[in-house]
């Protein structure tokens, strides 16, 4: 049997330590302590402690989920990475992400769709890539997100602009001038080839500009 000798408060958190014959055991809620009988002096089977102790620090563990994603948006590889940071035990980790996959507070797929909305307004498929890779994503869910939605065609001509507004209506007569231009693309995460392909399209528009 396993007996009580002491519960403390914490007077910022307000939950109570508890206390056996080994020492510190847990900290709980005063409603979960009164829900379960666990107070001073009671005596209880060590399988049913044990059963409290685990539920008891999994209702810590997700009390730190939960202030989290206060805070932002997680994808569930962001945020078993921040708890395990924040001194929670990796199985216990684990477990609590699980729990708020199944029930709706972690989505990676709403997610990514976020993050890709917002990215596609200034970035190409592989900076967004790389940037869904870096929040957590899987890489085939990624691959999948971007397929979805980026479309080829408008990607050429947020390029084509992109190309128009640096050179303002100047032609690329400089061999400088277009690399420049392609690296920016580039880092831009637009793919090669299809940069490529849009600098040849405004250097004929340019030429036809001036026929």
């Amino acid at each position: 049997m396993i007996r009580i000798i002491e519960i403390k408060p914490y007077e910022k958190t307000g939950q109570f330590a508890v206390y056996t014959q080994n020492g510190f055991e847990f900290a709980a809620s005063r409603q979960y302590l009164l829900k379960n009988g666990v107070r001073v002096h009671v005596e209880i089977e060590e399988e049913r402690f044990a059963e409290l102790k685990d539920q008891a620090f999994f209702q810590q563990a997700l009390r730190h989920m939960l202030y989290q994603l206060e805070r932002r948006d997680f994808s569930a590889k962001e945020l078993l990475l921040r708890l395990c940071e924040k001194g929670v035990d990796e199985i216990m980790a684990h477990r609590v992400v699980e729990y708020a996959i199944e029930n709706g507070y972690v989505n990676d797929r709403k997610y990514a769709i976020r993050l890709t909305e917002k990215a596609k307004v200034s970035y190409g498929r592989f900076r967004i890539e790389n940037a869904l890779f870096a929040h957590g994503i899987e890489k085939d869910l990624a691959t999948e997100i971007l397929d979805e939605m980026l479309d080829p065609e408008e990607e050429r001509e947020k390029i084509l602009r992109l190309v128009d507004k640096s050179m303002k209506g100047r032609p690329i007569d400089d061999h400088k001038i277009e690399s420049k231009l392609y690296a920016k693309l580039l880092r831009m995460g637009y793919e090669a080839d299809q940069v490529k392909q849009v600098i040849r399209e405004y250097g004929r528009q340019e030429k036809e500009a001036e026929h």
